[in-house]
């Protein structure tokens, strides 16, 4: 089901359903799982489905967080328009990969996650308007270092180091990057 960020916060504002979002960059998560999970599964229909099973084994370790809402890119958007070489030097996605969008997206419905995307916008720029709009504690769950200007008290990044999920605070951020302010990103 594709809506807007509007429908999904004034659902959940109005039940007050919520304090805390889980806000994933579903591009970001499904390639991670594409490429940690290389065996040859398969739907019965014959469609792959290695990164679609491994997104799904992730989102159930990660919604200890909060509310899911699944961010993707539908194409390179406005920034592509104003620069013509944005993105130009990333390979092209691996065909199993692209094939298991569409199910992840049917998977999503099914089970009643909501998922956005825009033409024009990206995951990130989507999972920024949903920080400023929603109340609560949002965690973003992605390895998209442009996401880590997001960080404040009320928004923690998620993020893979090793083999295991680092929570990325204010605090946490300063350490790592020695002294700077998640802004500065």
């Amino acid at each position: 089901m594709q809506l807007s960020l509007f429908d999904v916060v004034e659902e959940n504002v109005q039940k007050s359903v919520t304090t805390n979002w889980l806000l994933i960059d579903g591009n970001n998560m499904l390639n991670r799982a594409f490429y940690a999970n290389q065996r040859e599964l398969k739907a019965p229909d014959g469609r792959p489905t290695n990164a679609v099973s491994t997104f799904l084994s992730m989102l159930w370790q990660l919604k200890r967080y909060g509310t899911p809402v699944i961010f993707f890119d539908k194409g390179k958007g406005f920034r592509k328009e104003l620069y013509p070489e944005y993105k130009d030097g990333r390979g092209e996605t691996p065909e199993l990969l692209q094939a298991q969008f569409p199910l992840m997206r049917e998977i999503l419905t099914a089970a009643g996650i909501p998922f956005l995307w825009d033409d024009l916008l990206e995951a990130d720029d989507l999972i920024a308007c949903a920080c400023k709009s929603l109340s609560g504690h949002k965690y973003i769950v992605s390895d998209d270092k442009d996401l880590l200007q997001l960080v404040r008290d009320d928004v923690t990044v998620v993020s893979r180091k090793g083999g295991s999920d680092v929570e990325i605070t204010p605090e946490y951020f300063r350490e790592m990057y020695d002294g700077l302010e998640p802004t500065q990103i």
